[in-house]
């Protein structure tokens, strides 16, 4: 690295690029005259036969998906809305005060309503928050709106249909569309719950009735989960999945009050009664572990497609009655990005991010593979992960195998080997996931096989032998897999919430601040396809299952870093100090603070120049070492004499094992600063400084002969000192830098003076 442009503004690909990979709108890509490009691309169909065009007369329901405004703003608020000690903590957004903020403007869905009407389709209704315009139509519709065609396939012995080619819109809407679903049928989600084994092929532990969840999981005195109302995310007929949870609460086993519901229908009535026992474990285990609820919501959609369960998701966020939901489904998350669900849906994720609400889902049943019908069974399906627990603003749920003492109590888990777990090949990893998983890419944005978030991020039982024993058509039956576990976690997460006022927000920043502490099983054991238990986080567990009573003391104060002063130590001189936290640039890592100036000092004598930075922390990760701005931090002191611009850098991950500690790795330099033509700074590397890093007390020093920095007279200025520091994005080496903080210019320091 011999000359790098860092520039001072945002500098990954313009506007369109926020903290999610999936924000950007993707169109306004011009694909011909008169026609812009949407996200909505084609299924990879090799295995399908295929029977011709779709009629022309088929109906169809089709949802449009807008994009968002202002992302990198929804993106900070997010952040700032989460964590607590920041001054937006607790204060979290309406449905409408979101679709003020950040929602498409007015004129934008009344401008693809008046498009789909005058294509010829019908019920067209623009959705509250505006991030869906649904419309009625028929294939020979769809495919003049959208420059598509329609054709049938059979694929795995079911009739499908999908459109051939790319959907695209009229270049006027090519930066309001970001995808159109209901184009294909063949994106759906898989239910990945499983029956336990009979007994004569494996040896069946009884399953786990509520309160047995309650003492292996260690309730002790929490509170019930009587404050806050939750969701769950179904399909089909209802009816007898509503009876079947009284019977749960009535029997002598669970002995729980009754908890008021409402099933909330989304698009039209469905006969269908395949999933019901999928539906029952979901009421039955997130009410029965959270011991009641204020409120049950059952968001019911007409079917899995990952149309009609977009719109379930924005009906959730559009009432934001309930605190969080369970969705216990999931699909291989190649098809939802290659529909275009993906996109609106993560939009819709940040949403009920920004509204303090949470989403568990099922990390998937098939180990280390993604779901393909049938689902069941290890190995199945590609190397890959589920949507929407890949979601970066979606809480990934895993599975174990939960073993109990002979009194009830918690003995040990064992990873489940058909739990799902490993890296998004599409979204992006999320700020609070560094410094506890693994290091992935940053900057995910539309780019496949980029490796971003890591899944899952929690554990519960899920192990079909150690399941929960529910009522199915009113009889008792046990079963397992993710799509249990993730309705257990809502049901702790009822708990936590409740003993907290229901201020907790959007659960995920704070389940990874509590990393590590007592709050969860550390689960160390058995393996999920191809990634093992480990000691901490892992790709078969994530941060381990719920110890409920431990978890309610710790998730409210979850760990925080003491300011330090703004101090430097002797013989340096301070020449500023910086009250202001850094920004969290976009596509970095949100507010680190080994990347936050404190204050900056300058040293001499008839030799060298020292700079000593001090940031809040330099040990903040979990091996005591700097946290990642991005893939790397750089920290500069800069100062001007004689007409030219100096600077002293430091950058982390580097190649020079640091004197304090030789498994830190830090590289230091010293060289000139320019301004480049679009404004930014243009740090030139002239060569090697040495330094050290104090990782205890935050101080970065320094130092390279005077000689090298313009050979400044003994008395002379040093005018107008700064500090600056930069997230390394989406290039570990270096290549592109978002700015971080800043802080100066300074008072001016005259070479010679010790303090």
């Amino acid at each position: 690295m011999d000359t790098l442009d860092r520039i001072s503004r945002l500098g990954l690909a313009g506007a369109g690029l926020a903290l999610v990979l999936t924000f950007g709108a993707g169109a306004g890509v011009s694909a011909a005259s008169g026609w812009s490009a949407t996200r909505t691309g084609t299924e990879n169909l090799a295995d399908a036969t295929s029977l011709g065009r779709l009629a022309a007369n088929t109906p169809l329901r089709i949802s449009v998906g807008l994009a968002l405004r202002d992302q990198a703003g929804l993106a900070q608020f997010t952040h700032d809305a989460s964590i607590a000690g920041t001054p937006a903590y607790g204060h979290y957004l309406t449905p409408a005060q979101f679709t003020e903020r950040y929602g498409p403007t007015s004129a934008q869905p009344a401008a693809v309503a008046a498009y789909l009407r005058s294509q010829g389709f019908t019920k067209v209704h623009v959705e509250s928050n505006r991030l869906y315009v649904t419309a009625d139509g028929t294939a020979s519709q769809a495919e003049s709106a959208f420059d598509t065609t329609l054709m049938r396939y059979r694929q795995h012995g079911v009739e499908i249909y999908a459109n051939s080619r790319p959907a695209r819109v009229p270049t006027s809407l090519g930066n309001t569309v970001v995808a159109v679903l209901g184009l294909t049928s063949a994106s759906t989600m898989q239910l990945p719950h499983q029956a336990a084994p009979s007994a004569d092929t494996v040896p069946t532990i009884k399953g786990y009735s509520a309160r047995d969840f309650w003492k292996v999981y260690d309730v002790g005195g929490t509170k019930r989960g009587s404050a806050t109302p939750i969701a769950i995310f179904a399909e089909g007929d209802l009816t007898q999945v509503v009876k079947d949870l009284r019977s749960y609460e009535a029997d002598p086993t669970n002995k729980l009050p009754q908890v008021p519901f409402s099933v909330v229908k989304v698009g039209l009535k469905s006969p269908d009664t395949a999933g019901a026992d999928e539906w029952d474990m979901d009421t039955q285990t997130s009410t029965g572990i959270a011991g009641t609820v204020k409120h049950l919501y059952i968001y019911d959609a007409t079917s899995l497609t990952d149309a009609d369960i977009g719109l379930e998701f924005n009906r959730f966020v559009t009432q934001d009655v309930a605190r969080a939901g369970s969705a216990s489904f999931g699909e291989c998350e190649y098809q939802a990005w290659a529909d275009g669900f993906m996109v609106v849906n993560d939009e819709v994720m940040s949403e009920a991010a920004a509204q303090g609400q949470t989403v568990f889902a099922s990390s998937g049943d098939t180990g280390s593979f993604c779901p393909v019908a049938p689902n069941n069974g290890v190995p199945a399906g590609v190397p890959d992960v589920n949507y929407p627990a890949s979601s970066s603003y979606v809480v990934s749920v895993g599975g174990t195998t939960l073993l109990a003492n002979a009194d009830g109590t918690y003995n040990n888990e064992v990873a489940w080997v058909a739990g799902g777990g490993g890296p998004s090949l599409y979204e992006y990893q999320p700020y609070w996931q560094q410094g506890v998983t693994p290091p992935t890419g940053s900057a995910c944005v539309d780019t496949v096989a980029c490796v971003g978030k890591n899944l899952p991020d929690i554990a519960m039982d899920a192990d079909p032998n150690t399941g929960a024993t529910v009522m199915v058509g009113g009889q008792p039956e046990q079963i397992g897999g993710t799509s249990l576990a993730s309705p257990l976690a809502l049901g702790v997460w009822a708990r936590l919430q409740t003993v907290n006022g229901n201020t907790l927000g959007f659960a995920a920043p704070r389940l990874y601040a509590m990393a590590g502490s007592a709050g969860f099983h550390d689960v160390t054991l058995g393996d999920v396809g191809i990634y093992p238990a480990t000691p901490g986080w892992d790709y078969a567990t994530g941060n381990g299952s719920f110890d409920i009573a431990q978890a309610a003391t710790l998730i409210a104060h979850p760990p925080t870093v003491p300011t330090p002063p703004a101090t430097v130590p002797s013989p340096s001189c301070r020449v500023l100090k910086d009250p202001v936290g850094d920004s969290h640039p976009i596509a970095s890592n949100g507010n680190v603070d080994a990347m936050d100036i404190r204050a900056m000092g300058l040293s001499s004598d008839a030799t060298n120049v020292t700079t000593v930075l001090r940031m809040v922390s330099l040990n903040s990760d979990p091996v005591g070492h700097p946290g990642l701005g991005g893939d790397g931090d750089n920290w500069y002191a800069t100062w001007q004499s004689g007409g030219t611009e100096y600077y002293l850098g430091a950058q982390y991950p580097g190649t020079t094992p640091n004197p304090n500690d030789p498994t830190l790795l830090v590289d230091y330099s010293y060289g000139t600063v320019d301004t480049t033509a679009t404004g930014g700074s243009l740090f030139n590397n002239v060569g090697t400084a040495t330094g050290s890093m104090d990782l205890a007390n935050g101080f970065i020093t320094i130092s390279t002969p005077l000689s090298t920095v313009g050979a400044p007279a003994q008395s002379a200025a040093l005018s107008g000192p700064g500090a600056q520091t930069y997230a390394s994005v989406g290039t570990p080496a270096g290549g592109l830098l978002e700015p971080d903080d800043s802080a100066g210019p300074g008072s001016d320091y005259r070479v010679g003076t010790s303090c």
